[in-house]
């Protein structure tokens, strides 16, 4: 009798790659105005923009807008000038940059604030300061290009945030994530903490709250102040 032959053992199916997904082309616009006038018609009246400059060519690398809807609380959009002069929506590739690198880059002493406001009194009052753009979101420094801060001597002033459902004071949370990453820089930067405990901000308040408080004050005296809780 024949003897049985084994069954064939059927060969697996071939599985064919995926073809290469195409990245998405980022919305883009085709000037900065045709950007805010849209901004204006469909999220509110924009309060200020911010531009973050190269270092190195001075042009502008990323725009952020400040805007305050009639129906809620501040907003922000960022987006960013193409070669072509068209206006791309979101950020660029890559961590994204801290403000004012070319005043980092020749001063020893930096303080580090959060938000462009809390940047712009600082500037005001000839003190070099800087932020990330992403604010103060805990979970997002490590978007954050920190290495400028290399070898600088940083005043670190998180905002006075008060505690959420979650006991979470958001501003902290944040700096004391950016610290970690400094500590991490060659050279290591010699970092200084600001408590808003001790400042007898209100909820929430920062620098700009300071210089409120001060009034009409001559910078001068009011540089001092900022100087002394810096020291």
């Amino acid at each position: 009798a024949p003897k049985p032959r084994a069954a064939a053992t059927p060969k697996p199916a071939e599985s064919k790659p995926a073809p290469p997904q195409e990245p998405k082309e980022k919305p883009r616009f085709p000037s900065r105005d045709a950007y805010e006038e849209y901004l204006t018609r469909t999220v509110g009246p924009i309060f200020r923009r911010y531009a973050n400059h190269d270092p190195d060519s001075n042009r502008v690398d990323q725009y952020v807008w400040r805007i305050h809807p009639k129906s809620g609380d501040k907003t922000f959009r960022q987006a960013w000038p193409d070669t072509d002069g068209t206006i791309v929506i979101g950020h660029r590739d890559g961590l994204w940059p801290l403000y004012n690198r070319k005043a980092i880059r020749e001063s020893t002493e930096v303080l580090l604030v959060e938000g462009e406001e809390c940047m712009l009194a600082a500037a005001n009052l000839h003190i070099v300061a800087t932020t990330a753009i992403a604010g103060g979101t805990p979970g997002k420094a490590k978007y954050t290009d920190w290495s400028p801060l290399a070898g600088k001597t940083v005043y670190v002033w998180p905002d006075n945030d008060p505690p959420n459902d979650k006991g979470i004071r958001g501003g902290i949370v944040f700096m004391q994530e950016v610290i970690e990453i400094l500590r991490r820089l060659t050279p290591r930067p010699r970092l200084f903490w600001i408590n808003p405990d001790h400042l007898e901000l209100p909820p929430k308040g920062d620098i700009t709250d300071i210089v409120k408080q001060w009034g009409a004050t001559d910078h001068q005296v009011l540089r001092a102040a900022i100087t002394d809780i810096m020291a």
